[in-house]
């Protein structure tokens, strides 16, 4: 028994050794992050919308190719969940094709820094500029990111968004005490997003405080009129890397994905692998 044990024990991990042998560790990882590239048309479709431009499609899946290296076990048995149950659905059979044709023409490229591949980030559209990096402390690993001018998001749809929450409510909320809720944007970035905001007796971060509300966007303003506060909101999403929508109109005005990440990523480079 042991030796048929040992004899099927050799031929189970034959191929493994051999693939140590011939390509060394690193083949182990890439053969594990290959699996992973399966996904990306429907993680296209769960992050950017299928009907803009195909280079911004491409740009994105550079983006989302470079984010499979740095999600952990966890996280991506969540992100596979969501993944399998858009592969069934009918929207997303509709686009699938151009969705694949987009992961398939940037095969093996990524986004990198000094050689090595980095993350992928990007939002659906920018306040007007996109944010320095350096700048948003909530967001760490993002440092060489540098703003740049994304302007035709100013036309986009859902770039100015409005959000209105009865004030006595959002003091129980916070647990605020006295008459009247103490609301205000501490600091703010270059770009406008704020990145402290006071409220009550509590500070918090401005995208913390974005996602606690459900706002479109960091880079708001604020009035408080007739027991209401209103958000009014400009862009959508982190403001962090690439504008989707900013990426489509430079694709509508003839550049191709590799030209639309170079712009958002000026201090990375793109390479194939």
């Amino acid at each position: 028994m042991r030796n048929f044990l040992s004899i099927l024990g050799i031929f189970v991990l034959a191929p493994v050794l051999v693939t140590l042998a011939v390509n060394g560790y690193e083949a182990l990882s890439a053969r594990k992050d290959l699996s992973r590239e399966e996904y990306l048309p429907q993680l296209l479709y769960r992050d950017i919308p299928a009907a803009y431009e195909e280079e911004a499609l491409k740009a994105q899946a550079v983006l989302e190719r470079s984010s499979l290296f740095f999600y952990s076990g966890a996280q991506w048995r969540e992100i596979l969940a969501d993944c399998v149950k858009i592969s069934r659905t009918k929207e997303y059979q509709a686009v699938e094709e151009a969705l694949s044709r987009a992961a398939a023409e940037t095969e093996g490229v990524f986004l990198t820094k000094n050689g090595q591949t980095v993350r992928g980030i990007s939002h659906r559209v920018s306040a007007g500029h996109t944010r320095n990096g350096a700048e948003v402390t909530e967001l760490p690993g993002y440092g060489e990111l540098v703003s740049v001018k994304s302007g035709k998001d100013t036309v986009a749809d859902g770039f100015l968004q409005t959000f209105s929450f009865d004030e006595k409510k959002l003091m129980e909320a916070w647990q605020t005490g006295g008459d009247t809720l103490v609301l205000e944007v501490v600091s703010q970035d270059t770009a406008g997003y704020a990145t402290e905001v006071c409220i009550g007796d509590t500070v918090m971060g401005g995208e913390a405080f974005r996602e606690a509300l459900g706002l479109s966007s960091a880079c708001f303003t604020i009035e408080k009129k007739d027991g209401q506060v209103v958000f009014t909101c400009r862009g959508w999403g982190h403001g962090l890397g690439m504008s989707q929508y900013g990426a489509s109109q430079m694709a509508l005005g003839g550049a191709d994905y590799i030209e639309i990440l170079q712009y958002y990523f000026p201090n990375y480079e793109v390479i194939k692998k």
